[in-house]
């Protein structure tokens, strides 16, 4: 079933690095997330994403675009994944780039539908336990252009400068491994007209398998 393969998929709940203290925000009765989605950091797989290159998709993203767990939307077909349109959860309304971060503007799904059962999970498990869940932003799509460059120590970095961006997947741990953790509140560039704070967290463990990803991929 689909909700036996996503408890199974989903460790035991940890406690968040620092109690946050404020009230989910929802607009017109809307469930709305914020994520640092992506940043110049190199990541588990030793490549960079440009922030520019996320820019430059976001037009399509907003208007092709979703919000999923674990990318299962993107590599069930491959994968075996059992109603792997099911992970679907919401979609994106908004991204911002902000230097060499990028953040997006979610709306989770609600209602009674097949659809709308993991985004319930995901928005209980963020707002009607405590602690809350954490949950990490990690971007998907199609690499369409990356350069191989050498670090100051002589390391090669691939740095991915042209993308077609399509997936932000909620996941524990993300192939990138700096990106602060899914809130309810304003975080970043959508906090900062209301005096707010960017929520940062650590992450440890294991990250999606890129390799699943065929015809997109992990960023």
């Amino acid at each position: 079933k689909t909700d036996d393969f996503l408890l199974s998929e989903i460790p035991d709940y940890i406690c968040l690095g620092g109690m946050l203290k404020a009230t989910p925000k929802t607009e017109r009765a809307s469930r709305i997330l914020y994520l640092e989605a992506s940043n110049e950091d190199i990541d588990r797989q030793n490549e960079i994403v440009l922030q520019k290159a996320l820019s430059d998709s976001a037009d399509y993203y907003l208007r092709h675009g979703n919000i999923d767990i674990s990318h299962f939307s993107l590599i069930g077909p491959k994968a075996g994944v059992p109603d792997y349109m099911a992970y679907e959860i919401g979609k994106p309304v908004a991204v911002k780039v902000d230097g060499k971060r990028t953040f997006v503007k979610a709306e989770l799904y609600q209602g009674e539908s097949p659809m709308a059962k993991n985004a319930n999970i995901v928005w209980e498990s963020l707002t009607k336990q405590t602690p809350p869940a954490r949950w990490y932003a990690s971007v998907g799509g199609s690499v369409l252009s990356k350069a191989i460059k050498t670090d100051e120590n002589g390391n090669r970095i691939a740095v991915v400068d042209k993308v077609r961006w399509n997936n932000t997947a909620l996941d524990r741990c993300p192939v990138n491994k700096t990106v602060g953790e899914v809130s309810t509140v304003p975080i970043g560039v959508f906090a900062k007209s209301l005096n707010g704070f960017v929520l940062k967290g650590l992450s440890s463990g294991y990250e999606t398998d890129s390799a699943l990803l065929t015809g997109g991929e992990a960023l």
